[in-house]
């Protein structure tokens, strides 16, 4: 018996050992956190302006010149980096507006909830006190094809266009709980706890060890400065929070009146997004699939000149994949409007 008590006594001094030894590495990198983040705005300050909202400051990058003026609300997950290819050469002929959502990239966190009418807001307000007017040719991917039509809706005099790349369907939550409703909340669960492990995480300053897994399609010389300022605590925490709004701001889109006679050219993935990881069986995946693209086809024809494009060889993430498929359609849609 006391041998027994000895190598429990044992166990329990390696498990405080252990304990301990832990929490001095979480406050190790907490600390380092702290500095490797101040250290990354000094190696890459940001490239554009700070506009403040009132509540907090956005990054907004202007460049090139025009009398018709592209501003790219990017989707979930995504900033202003991520149109970079787009950017650069679209400015060649058009002035062209990217920013950073608060939370995202070089903008600061999110004083207020990331509702859909709260990030309309804070896009017209940068923009005004910014100086730049329209009209506008507004181009949103992702979730930000729904932010994107939704200041459409409630800025309708100031937007000459809209250009959607592989938008969010209003209701795909809905559609895919049809086709399987146990895995798509599953697959839901499973994306909002995904975010919420790397904001954990992030706090150590463990995502810029790992970032190379965030940066697959990236130009090599653009990677460092992609995961050192793209991934902190106020980016995972925020996209949770937009997902969180995402049904309330697709009530607000219901009517989509606002679209019947304006210029709409929808651009969708031609590479199918495989959700068989979640546990969707191929045949239940090509459903999703079918919806996806019936969804796509369907929000092009609520205008009279909507026009729908499928970029072959894309996945989702279009504006990497093959960005000169956006920019031509984008410079079609200005050539359209002068």
């Amino acid at each position: 018996m006391k041998s027994l008590r000895m190598v429990g006594r044992g166990l329990l001094y390696l498990l405080g050992i252990v304990i301990i030894l832990a929490l001095l590495s979480l406050g190790a990198g907490y600390i380092y956190e702290l500095s490797a983040k101040g250290k990354a705005i000094e190696k890459y300050p940001p490239p554009g302006q700070m506009v403040s909202t009132g509540e907090h400051q956005l990054h907004l990058y202007d460049t090139g010149q025009g009398d018709i003026t592209v501003i790219i609300e990017a989707g979930s997950g995504s900033w202003s980096m991520d149109w970079m290819a787009v950017q650069t050469e679209l400015s060649k002929y058009a002035r062209v507006i990217t920013y950073d959502r608060a939370g995202y990239g070089w903008s600061e966190e999110p004083k207020t909830p990331r509702t859909g009418e709260q990030i309309v807001k804070e896009l017209h307000t940068v923009l005004d006190r910014a100086g730049i007017e329209g009209p506008y040719i507004l181009v949103g991917h992702s979730l930000g094809g729904l932010y994107a039509q939704l200041f459409t809706s409630e800025f309708s005099d100031e937007v000459a266009g809209l250009v959607l790349v592989d938008p969010r369907p209003v209701g795909m939550d809905g559609i895919i709980a049809s086709i399987n409703p146990e895995k798509q909340q599953e697959m839901s669960k499973i994306l909002k706890q995904t975010y919420k492990l790397g904001a954990f995480l992030s706090r150590f300053g463990i995502q810029r060890f790992i970032g190379e897994r965030f940066a697959e399609g990236y130009p090599e010389e653009y990677i460092d400065q992609y995961i050192q300022i793209g991934f902190e605590t106020d980016f995972f925490n925020t996209v949770v929070e937009e997902i969180d709004y995402v049904d309330e701001l697709e009530e607000t889109l219901t009517d989509q009146s606002y679209l019947s006679n304006l210029p709409l050219t929808v651009i969708s993935h031609g590479v199918p997004t495989d959700h068989t990881g979640y546990g969707f069986t191929a045949e239940e995946n090509a459903a999703i699939e079918r919806a996806w693209q019936d969804a796509q086809k369907k929000l092009a024809r609520q205008s009279e000149q909507g026009k729908y494009v499928v970029a072959e060889d894309s996945g989702h993430i279009i504006m990497l994949d093959q960005p000169e498929i956006i920019i031509e359609e984008i410079l079609n849609m200005v050539e359209q409007i002068r």
